[in-house]
């Protein structure tokens, strides 16, 4: 026996360091995503892919704030050549450009294009013509205009920039492609990055560049840079400060613990749990969806702390029992498979979630969990040794406990404290409490208010989607008539039927008789202002050519209003005015609205859909776990008095610090749920079963309710919002469901005893 156990011990050790070595060599090539839409439910899921697809969100803002104008100006310059080896090269119009322009005129000729242009070819709009075009010929410039006169003496082309002008947002002004504020002191370049925004990799190294170019600038200038990018360098910062910090804290709780509660060499066997569990979980996670949440990687001190809960309560059963250990992990074994089966069930009740960052918690920590049980019932205890008896001696208590007049009352009193919480919780729905914004952020984004103004707030993205790309393109010109508005999009990239109407319509103005016409009048404006009317013949003969020339003008090389989706559909974006005439008009098919107050009402809602899903999920398949434990409704029911103590701990804790507290914490109540049906099960167990009463003694509890208050509880430290909320969740409620198992609970078991 003493060589099979030998034998094992040597395997087990093997098969550990094989799995640890395997799974650092698998995470190597994991990718740790950062990226917000994971922590989005999917009924809004289109919306946020809609959003992060828009041109406005692609764009990066360069930014820099100066004493003067000119300040401003060249450091904007000296920090876009700095950064050059990251950026697209933006747009440069070339010297054809009035001839791309000329050209693509007939593609896009409007009604109100007919009107104009009928009023500019009346004898009074003719001379006013040729008189601009003889001051333009004999100006400064005239050298380089010459060309732009002779191909256009109508100006034709200023109907095409009056579209593009449809473009330019209210109160933003824009200068040499730049946004600037009118003091001309703040200066906003938009700018399209080399790689995507979610790639944190390349992310880290723009931020370094970024800092290596401020420091360039000296201290004329203020530099920044905002947009997806930012926010991703910002999460990134955040969330790789909060691990180094969270393991380090953790460590040293776990410490602190040790010398507190176990004080011998066999426990430090608990410890090494972790690191055997929790590499593996993260990497089939990964390799299931692909991709590893940060947050989900955070979460892994969640079940951290529950994984130990196994190997403690057969610790603590050797001690006050004297069993061996393969008899006290035997004796509780039944136990220890009824706290896995609750836990696993809160776990499971996440797959209802919509939140992809969720469903990989939810196969985390199945996955340690299930590894953990495993290594607790048939791995450890051949390393346990039988500890000495003065240790069983040591742990032995005789605490006496409420009276159950007494736990009434204090229930009463909780139960009070956590509906004066749920009425004063104040929670936020802003889509920023999200990200783990910095000061520094915040700073920025009060820098860049000069340019941007309220045109942020004010306006929205109107969507349409179609099957193919020409499909939105028609599905919008038609929403825009059904509303009588101009939209920018369709004036300047109409559908292909678009373009065969308005082509139609150009050469049904420009008859022969029409062209005649004006050949005439223009030649006689032009001979009063003594400029050669032959010169202008060749436009002339254009008008006359029934074929027409190609099209070569592309305005997506400027500014792309197009996207294409996951799901393989198209979408057109339009820049409107944040009104509910336009909200009423998403049907959440091929017509979306999105703006900051409605992104933040669906998030809400979807949130609020998500964690009374989970939340009912949850409650039922752990009633139907215990109840099939112990086959009693009242024992069962008994087994949520530590849940409900914990979460009106944590309402009432959120309502007495004014916490204003994310959505996302709602999440949490299915965690709390599993680990507190936890500690009442060990209760329930002890006190139904008084042949075994030695197997659970009070300490053992605490020492499993710290180890994960200590592992879950040093959340609240970081610096990510969502972390941090589910953190000091954790402070709260853990605590108020131990304090619940072990004062409140007994009274009402007692008499079983």
């Amino acid at each position: 026996m003493r060589r099979w156990i030998l034998f094992h011990k040597r395997l087990a050790a093997l098969l550990a360091v094989l799995l640890i070595t395997l799974s650092c060599f698998v995470a190597r090539s994991i990718k740790l995503d950062e990226d917000m839409s994971a922590l989005i439910p999917s009924p809004i899921q289109k919306e946020m892919e809609l959003f992060s697809e828009s041109a406005l969100h692609r764009k990066t803002f360069l930014g820099v704030q100066a004493t003067t104008a000119q300040e401003a100006q060249r450091a904007l310059m000296v920090l876009q050549q700095e950064l050059a080896p990251f950026l697209i090269k933006p747009f440069e119009p070339g010297v054809e450009m009035g001839i791309d322009l000329l050209h693509a005129l007939p593609y896009r000729f409007s009604e109100q294009d007919k009107e104009e242009l009928g009023d500019r070819i009346t004898p009074p709009g003719l001379a006013d013509q040729m008189q601009k075009n003889r001051e333009k010929l004999f100006s400064l410039d005239g050298f380089f205009l010459r060309k732009q006169v002779l191909n256009d003496p109508l100006d034709l082309t200023q109907l095409m920039i009056k579209k593009l002008s449809l473009f330019q947002t209210a109160g933003v002004e824009y200068e040499e492609g730049t946004l600037v504020s009118k003091d001309g002191l703040t200066r906003l370049a938009m700018v399209d990055t080399t790689f995507p925004a979610a790639r944190f990799q390349d992310v880290r190294r723009f931020d370094r560049a970024f800092k290596r170019a401020v420091e360039k600038l000296g201290n004329t200038a203020q530099a920044f840079y905002l947009g997806a990018v930012r926010y991703t360098a910002e999460n990134v910062k955040a969330v790789h400060k909060d691990l180094v910090k969270i393991s380090i804290l953790a460590v040293i709780g776990l410490a602190v613990l040790f010398f507190v509660f176990f004080r011998h060499k066999t426990a430090l066997l608990i410890y090494l749990l972790p690191l055997v569990i929790l590499p593996p979980a993260a990497v089939v996670t990964a390799l299931i969806f692909g991709r590893l949440s940060g947050i989900t990687l955070g979460f892994g001190s969640v079940v951290a702390g529950l994984s130990v809960d196994y190997v403690i309560y057969i610790f603590f059963a050797m001690c006050y029992s004297g069993d061996l250990p393969y008899e006290a992990a035997q004796r509780l074994k039944k136990h220890l498979e009824c706290n896995f089966l609750t836990s696993a069930m809160c776990f499971v009740a996440l797959f209802f979630s919509g939140v992809e960052v969720f469903r990989q918690i939810a196969v985390f920590s199945l996955l340690a969990l299930s590894l953990s049980l495993w290594l607790t019932l048939y791995v450890l205890p051949a390393y346990f040794t039988a500890l000495p008896k003065k240790t069983a001696v040591m742990y032995a208590s005789s605490q006496k406990g409420l009276s159950k007049r007494e736990a009434i009352f204090v229930a009463a009193c909780l139960l009070l404290f956590g509906a004066f919480g749920v009425q004063q919780i104040r929670l936020n729905v802003d889509l920023n409490g999200l990200n783990g914004f910095s000061a520094k952020l915040l700073e920025d984004k009060k820098r860049a208010e000069p340019v941007l103004g309220s045109a942020q707030q004010t306006h929205g993205l109107l969507f349409v989607l179609g099957n193919t790309l020409d499909e939105a393109q028609a599905k919008n010109e038609q929403l825009a008539r059904q509303l009588g508005e101009t939209w920018a999009v369709n004036e300047v990239l109409p559908s292909i039927w678009g373009q065969v109407i308005r082509k139609q319509r150009w050469k049904n103005f420009w008859t022969a008789d029409r062209v005649q016409y004006t050949r005439l009048m223009t030649e006689e404006e032009a001979a009063k202002q003594g400029l050669n009317a032959q010169a202008f013949e060749p436009f002339f003969k254009g008008l006359s050519q029934e074929t027409l020339p190609p099209d070569t003008f592309d305005f997506t090389k400027i500014y792309n209003p197009f996207v294409s989706l996951s799901d393989g559909t198209y979408g057109v974006a339009n820049l409107v005015p944040d009104e509910k005439k336009y909200e009423e008009l998403g049907n959440g098919k091929d017509v979306y609205f999105l703006s900051s107050a409605s992104l933040q009402k669906k998030l809400s809602l979807a949130i609020r859909y998500e964690a009374i899903t989970v939340v009912i999920v949850a409650f039922l398949l752990n009633l139907l776990a215990v109840w099939g434990v112990f086959r009693n409704w009242k024992h069962a029911l008994l087994t949520f008095v530590p849940v409900i103590t914990g979460a009106c701990m944590i309402f009432g804790g959120f309502a007495l610090l004014r916490m204003q507290v994310n959505l996302f914490v709602l999440i949490f109540l299915p965690l709390l749920m599993g680990l507190g049906i936890d500690y009442g099960i060990f209760q329930v167990m002890k006190y139904t079963h008084p042949e075994q009463e030695k197997l659970y003694p009070n300490r053992a509890l605490l020492a499993a309710g710290f180890s994960t208050l200590v592992g879950f509880g040093v959340l609240a430290v970081a610096l990510h919002p969502v972390l941090k909320m589910m953190g000091v969740s954790a402070l709260f409620g853990i605590s108020g469901a131990a304090l619940g198992a072990l004062f409140l609970l007994p009274p009402f078991l007692e008499e079983r005893k």
